[in-house]
């Protein structure tokens, strides 16, 4: 269930719903309205109409430039959800001005309010710019493409959906479709808000959620600006003419009537069907490019085929050859996000859906101009010219969109008569092995990585090299361009890129085995290393070494606690720096090494576990003593504040469904509950710093019968009695009459709670104990036994078993928090009966 609620499809299917109904409503009133106000002249109200909701198209996108820079501020801030809270309540806001529209006397000009509420909240391009921003994020690099296309189905099959449902709702009453469309919107935007999970970079358990590769990637300018002209250019061609189709079709040569632009609808609306399942085909195959290409090629010819439509059936031809005219949207939005920093994707994504939104009003306004001037000589012309604007867009991403890149390519290919058109291809040969993708099935082909250049041109001694004043022109050419260049010391090979010589072959291969041996000898490298140095990775393999030096049971138990903190630790100050190096490149022996955050809290685990000095500690992870008690420091303070905020304390109900049948005779008892008192060195007087003596420390520690660490008090004076214990602790507020307290004899705070307390008898001016009190007492200490197991769990930590140095002082309660806090998630159940149950 957790995983669904993290999909952002439902948001989209749910809206796109609710959207379809107010738009089916508020066309029709509208144009009710105006066919009251034009005396049935059904032209006439046509025309107003078409007025009407031009300009209330054009408000919206300009109220939504308004916006777009602090809804994105807020996105970078709060998460690309923020787009799809706002734009939804805007969308429910302008419903509502239908409502009061339909009922009450108000001119048709209000619904201009509508529309400038609408897009004060971002409109329909916030709400697709959160939709491909939160897409983006919960999904791999890899599967990216696969995940906008899904999106975009989802999104047409709910526009069918909504279209049909619309109409049956519609001859039910104007009111009820419109009361329909706004509850069903309402729905959409209390699941957004309540029940819709915001991942936001956060991470899948087998796999990052994003790639280092992606992670670290710096906005590329020239590529988002290319990638985003190809959007624009090619909704430029397609929208307009879209819209105009449905006019063309009810006009001669074609004349359709209602039943058969039914068909033509539904042939349009199969091709997201066709463009998603092509899409899942061909992922595997086709890189992002490919696919991009495939569904331009499909739309233009089929674009271009609709120009000579006077029959029908070849309307439904060009249909069906326009199968992928829906791929290249949500392809081209995938390899945006590639380009871009994760946390640019609110206010890119938000400039670009506005700026398609203002394509889209554009190629509607431009379209619908020119079809009724080409109606005399050429009714076709517009569809022709949808289908060569639609080609231009796929100029931007053929050849590398980086002019850097682009010249890099030139400079080291080095060919005078290259010619670059879109069939120019480079072996493969001439780039390093780190610079391919290998194919992940045995279908898919290699692919470049970004950025990457040909580089390899190995020099044939046997053959003369070929003059170079071509190679001296070409670098006049390039003045500006100074990075990177090809050695010079051999010429570029006369490539014919089809067939290599035999020796360069071999010399290609001897480079490639003995790159894998370097590879392999750096690995071995890596490995002594690990083993030689003092920390977790070397100690990996050994449970035994682990359990000894953390009390974590074992390597994998302590792995998942450290998942549970990590993410949270990236905001604490790194203490350790990294190692420096001499001139000549060898490591300088005075200088220590960095330790990775896991390696810090490893320390921190040893000092607490087995009690090491900190100048030991300095001298087995190559850090400085002061360095080492620093960490230690910033880790139990850290620590303190995480399981601190974790709520232990557990209700009536959750302890007795736990309850171990060992207590089946005390079924009542909420928390077991007793002291621990530790040692600490204290300076005897201020003007005799270095003598030492010692002070005492008392806290109050509860567990449930199950063996859970329930309650752990702050830690107080030596001197304090067990009743002022208990009530400065603040575990008397937690507990309610019909709960029970089992502590150790001498233990008197029967006056101090308002429960029933188990205590075994204790003898005071008796000689011998009741028979009664005998038994209870028996089994009372049987199962004390248990709770003093789970106690030495707590005292188990070595640090705690001597006098406590007196630098931790400052520290001493967070460490006894964090001990008793951590036997929740280092050990198992108490009995291995218990674990059974």
């Amino acid at each position: 269930m957790g995983a669904i609620l993290t999909l952002v499809e439902p948001v989209v299917v749910i809206n796109k719903l609710g959207t379809s109904f107010f738009e089916m409503a508020l066309t029709q009133t509208v144009y009710n309205h105006s066919l009251r106000a034009t005396r049935g002249d059904s032209d006439q109200a046509q025309a107003l109409s078409s007025r009407f909701l031009l300009i209330q198209s054009v408000l919206s996108s300009l109220a939504a430039m308004l916006s777009i820079i602090p809804l994105s501020r807020m996105a970078d801030r709060h998460g690309p959800k923020v787009f799809l809270v706002a734009s939804q309540m805007g969308s429910v806001l302008g419903m509502f001005m239908l409502v009061i529209f339909m009922y009450c006397d108000v001119p048709l000009e209000f619904l201009y309010l509508g529309s400038l509420l609408h897009g004060l909240s971002g409109g329909g391009p916030m709400f697709w710019a959160g939709v491909a921003a939160l897409a983006s994020l919960s999904s791999k690099q890899c599967k990216r493409t696969l995940k906008l296309n899904i999106v975009d189905f989802c999104f047409g099959v709910a526009g069918v959906v909504g279209g049909l449902l619309s109409g049956y709702l519609y001859q039910m009453g104007p009111s009820i479709l419109l009361l329909t469309a706004i509850l069903v919107s309402v729905v959409a935007l209390l699941y957004t808000v309540f029940a819709f999970s915001d991942l936001r970079c956060s991470q899948s358990e087998g796999e990052p959620l994003l790639t280092e590769s992606e992670s670290g990637n710096t906005m590329d300018r020239v590529s988002i600006g290319m990638l985003m002209t190809a959007m624009v250019l090619f909704m430029l061609g397609v929208i307009g003419a879209e819209n105009v189709l449905q006019l063309y079709v009810l006009k001669p040569p074609l004349s359709w009537d209602s039943v058969w632009a039914g068909y033509g609808r539904a042939a349009t609306s199969a091709m997201y069907l066709s463009s998603f399942l092509g899409v899942v085909i061909l992922f595997n195959v086709l890189g992002d490019t490919a696919l991009t290409l495939l569904g331009i090629v499909s739309n233009c010819t089929g674009m271009a085929i609709m120009t000579f439509a006077i029959e029908s059936w070849v309307y439904f031809l060009a249909r069906g050859i326009m199968m992928f005219a829906c791929v290249p949207m949500p392809t081209l939005r995938a390899m945006l996000s590639k380009n871009l920093p994760p946390q640019q994707y609110g206010r890119v994504f938000g400039l670009l859906q506005l700026v398609l939104a203002v394509t889209d009003l554009l190629s509607n306004v431009f379209f619908t101009s020119i079809y009724p001037l080409t109606l005399g000589w050429f009714s076709g012309f517009c569809f022709l010219l949808s289908c060569a604007i639609s080609y231009i867009s796929a100029v931007p991403i053929i050849f590398p969109l980086d002019d850097e890149i682009r010249k890099k390519w030139l400079l080291n290919v080095g060919r005078e008569d290259l010619n670059v058109s879109p069939n120019t291809r480079v072996c493969s040969r001439h780039f390093k092995s780190d610079d391919l993708i290998e194919p992940s099935t045995p279908t898919a082909r290699r692919l470049l990585k970004k950025g990457a250049v040909p580089t390899v041109f190995p020099r044939n001694d046997s053959t003369p090299a070929p003059k170079r004043t071509e190679l001296r022109k070409r670098r006049k050419v390039f003045t500006d361009f100074k990075e990177d260049r090809v050695p010079t010391d051999f010429p570029h090979w006369d490539h014919d890129y089809c067939s290599s010589p035999v020796h360069v072959n071999l010399a290609v291969d001897q480079n490639e085995d003995l790159r894998k041996q370097v590879e392999s000898l750096r690995r071995q490298l890596a490995e002594l290393t690990v083993l030689q140095r003092f920390c977790l990775g070397r100690f990996a393999a050994s449970d035994d070494d682990i359990r000894f030096y953390t009390r974590f049971a074992t390597y994998n138990h302590l792995m998942a606690f450290w998942r549970l903190i990590e993410p949270a630790s990236h905001s604490m100050l790194r203490l350790t720096r990294a190692t420096t190096k001499s001139e000549d490149g060898a490591s300088d022996s005075a200088s220590y090494q960095s330790l990775q955050p896991v390696d810090e809290f490893f320390l921190f685990m040893v000092h607490l576990s087995i009690g090491l000095t900190k100048r030991d500690l300095g001298h087995r992870f190559n850090i400085h003593q002061s360095t080492a008690s620093q960490i230690i420091t910033k880790w139990a303070n850290f620590l303190y504040t995480i399981l601190g905020s974790v709520r232990v304390w557990m209700s009536e109900e959750a302890v007795k469904a736990q309850m171990p049948k060992e207590f089946k005779d005390y079924p009542d008892t909420q928390v077991v509950i007793d002291c621990i008192e530790l040692r600490c060195r204290t300076p005897s007087s201020l003007r005799l710093q270095g003598e030492e003596s010692q002070c005492s420390f008392k806290g109050l520690i509860g567990i449930a019968p199950h063996g859970a660490v329930t309650f752990v008090s702050s830690l107080f004076a030596g001197s304090v009695s067990d009743n002022e214990l208990l009530k400065q602790s603040g575990i008397v507020s937690l507990l309610k009459p019909g709960m029970a307290i089992m502590v150790d004899k001498g233990f008197f705070v029967d006056d101090c709670v308002p429960c029933k307390v188990y205590r075994p008898a204790y003898l005071f001016k008796q000689e011998e104990f009741p028979a009664n009190e005998v038994k209870e007492t028996q089994s009372i200490a049987r199962l004390r036994v248990y709770t003093e197991l789970l106690i030495c769990r707590a005292r188990q930590h070595q640090l705690f078993d001597t006098v406590i140095p007196l630098s931790n002082i400052e520290t001493i309660n967070q460490l006894h928090t964090v001990a008793c806090l951590l036997t929740n998630y280092q050990n198992g159940p108490l009995l291995q009966a218990w674990a059974k149950d």
